[in-house]
């Protein structure tokens, strides 16, 4: 298994891998987006801390790395959007809003990777159509997923979708950065672990884990220019919502 998906690493990355561009894509179908919900701050908007994780843990080895995270900038643009009076003009416009801005990055990051993370199965074909949309438009941009809905079904998330190169398994904190060392010629071939290709039309699948110490646990996300502090002011950050009754008048 290792030899295989080496070899695929070194045909993929025949000049390296210094930049690297992180992406957290909309965490749910846009036909499913609600105006209203969106306007009245009812959708979640949690922080990307794997992501930010990874970015710091990433820098700490020397590459460049950029991050977007869909849900903040989705939601940050339709509550900046005066003219949208329906949930159609309104998926409309986020679904041109993410091609478009992401276009704009990857032509100006010129990344030499993509990483996307999926948390919940619900995210699925938003995963899937990002990856596709990057494959139409830089056919030869390498792609990789990660995060805890690709860990329960990474053979289910790799044949859903051609453009997938790659699937990081379990926490990714030190086997992704080896990885990456790994394509740079940094470290040895032996070193490649929590990975799964398709190769040849086969499931191929390193599932030896590299769990991270304790100081690497302890790592500080780095989340670049991404403004936390406006997260809470968009949607919810916590995991439960008081359902109150009417207070009397």
């Amino acid at each position: 298994s290792k030899e295989r998906i080496y070899k695929k690493i070194l045909s993929k990355f025949p000049e390296g891998c210094k930049r690297i561009l992180l992406i957290k894509p909309f965490p749910f179908n846009v036909e499913y987006f609600e105006l209203n919900q969106a306007k009245n701050k009812r959708y979640y908007t949690w922080p990307p801390y794997g992501v930010g994780v990874l970015c710091s843990a990433l820098k700490s080895r020397g590459y460049e790395v950029e991050i977007i995270d869909f849900n903040f900038e989705v939601l940050s643009m339709i509550n900046n959007s005066e003219e949208l009076k329906d949930d159609k003009s309104a998926q409309r416009k986020v679904d041109n809003f993410w091609k478009k801005t992401l276009e704009t990055v990857i032509k100006d990051f010129n990344p030499d990777l993509v990483g996307l993370t999926c948390m919940f199965t619900m995210g699925h074909d938003q995963l899937i159509r990002t990856a596709d949309f990057i494959r139409k438009n830089h056919k030869d941009l390498p792609i990789i997923v990660g995060g805890v809905h690709i860990t329960n079904a990474p053979d289910f998330v790799l044949n859903a979708s051609n453009s997938i190169d790659f699937a990081g398994l379990y926490e990714s904190d030190v086997s992704f950065c080896d990885f990456i060392d790994i394509i740079n010629e940094k470290t040895q071939k032996n070193k490649l672990n929590q990975i799964a290709s398709i190769i040849q039309d086969d499931y191929v699948c390193i599932e030896e884990r590299v769990p991270p110490t304790e100081e690497e646990l302890n790592i500080t996300p780095d989340y670049n220019d991404l403004d936390i502090g406006q997260y809470g002011l968009l949607g919810e950050i916590g995991s439960y919502r008081p359902w109150l009754p009417q207070m009397p008048k």
